[in-house]
């Protein structure tokens, strides 16, 4: 199977009114669909972009955080409706939601008939989130869709190295990194996030990092295409990177022959990860709950 994958760089994030903000989505997703891409992925903390435009910049992070927990159901109404205006499985990057009192991260994801196949909230926070008043998620998951088993992973989750392996051994195919990390733009710290974590899972993955303004802070970053060094020009891991929009074609029997040439996962060890890590690694029937 060979699918069309693609990252939506924004190209402005200070919208005057929320109808901007879509009208920008709608610009940024048309060309996409145009090369055939079936998966698309927005950055992080578009959220909170959408969230600036119904604010107008905050006086505190915290008034910003509240009101895109509010906005939650407005965004989930308008990317559903994208999802299914374009036949897209769309990760619409992230934003705030309160469920049990608390407010997390949170990415979804959306089918091409609009519905909400999952959601997945970031389970690793910054001292800067956490000065937000946010809270770490719990569990990840792997969506089953027509288009393989797809993960997300959320923010600085790209940036431990279990959230990847987790997933991976869930079984998935194809990871959504959306991002947002404060500019000046340090190239090696993209590499040390989901690069590093395709080479050692053996997935594809699409990450988008944000580009532009929210509030005072100004975010930069790259949306970058990854896959298994071995199938990639010059064997650099990229199948594409860029400041902006950007796709490229995902073979799924070809990332097979490259695990089955060195199946990655077959040279584990739990019985030392046992031994070292009581209480983190532990073994499970599979067929147990």
């Amino acid at each position: 199977m060979k699918i069309v994958a693609a990252n939506a760089v924004f190209t402005e994030t200070v919208f005057p009114h929320p109808k901007a903000f879509w009208r920008h989505l709608e610009q940024l997703l048309a060309p996409l669909k145009a090369q055939g891409a079936q998966v698309v992925l927005l950055p992080g903390l578009t959220g909170l972009v959408y969230t600036q435009a119904v604010l107008g910049p905050p006086p505190h992070p915290a008034e910003l955080i509240q009101e895109a927990a509010a906005q939650a159901p407005h965004l989930t109404a308008g990317f559903s409706r994208l999802a299914r205006q374009f036949r897209l499985y769309l990760c619409p990057g992230s934003t705030v939601v309160r469920a049990g009192g608390r407010y997390h991260l949170a990415a979804a994801l959306f089918d091409p008939e609009g519905r909400q196949v999952g959601e997945q909230y970031q389970t690793h926070l910054s001292a800067e989130e956490r000065s937000w008043g946010l809270s770490p998620g719990e569990e990840l998951q792997v969506f089953p869709t027509a288009v393989g088993k797809l993960a997300l992973v959320v923010g600085t989750d790209g940036r431990y190295p279990e959230v990847s392996r987790i997933v991976g051994l869930q079984g998935a195919e194809l990871v959504l990194a959306p991002a947002a990390v404060p500019a000046p733009y340090n190239r090696w710290r993209q590499v040390a996030s989901l690069w590093r974590e395709v080479q050692q899972n053996q997935f594809f993955a699409l990450e988008n990092w944000l580009q532009g303004q929210i509030g005072a802070t100004t975010y930069d970053g790259r949306a970058a295409i990854l896959a298994p060094c071995e199938m990639t020009p010059g064997e650099t891991g990229y199948l594409a990177e860029a400041q902006q929009s950007c796709w490229a074609e995902l073979d799924f029997h070809r990332r097979q022959e490259v695990i089955a040439a060195y199946p990655l996962f077959k040279h584990l060890n739990p019985t030392l990860y046992e031994a070292h890590l009581p209480g983190i690694y532990e073994r499970r029937d599979p067929g147990a709950s």
